[in-house]
């Protein structure tokens, strides 16, 4: 996989979707503010958040945050 996308998340209690493009998930600077935003967008931390890729294609492109271990 060598293309990359931006991510978009939508928080039930926020009207405005989340951007985040693959430079902010990818690059070593941003690296803290991505894992907060995954960490926000995991189910357990209480908020409803709905994820997608922003790739092109028909179908639904949602994506889940996945806690790893050591992450």
């Amino acid at each position: 996989m060598s293309q990359k996308f931006a991510v978009m998340i939508a928080y039930d209690d926020d009207p405005n979707v989340k951007r985040y493009s693959p430079d902010f998930q990818t690059q070593d600077e941003f690296a803290k503010g991505w894992q907060s935003a995954l960490k926000k967008a995991h189910h357990t931390s209480g908020q409803k958040s709905v994820i997608t890729c922003g790739c092109r294609g028909k179908g639904e492109k949602r994506l889940y945050v996945r806690a790893l271990p050591n992450g």
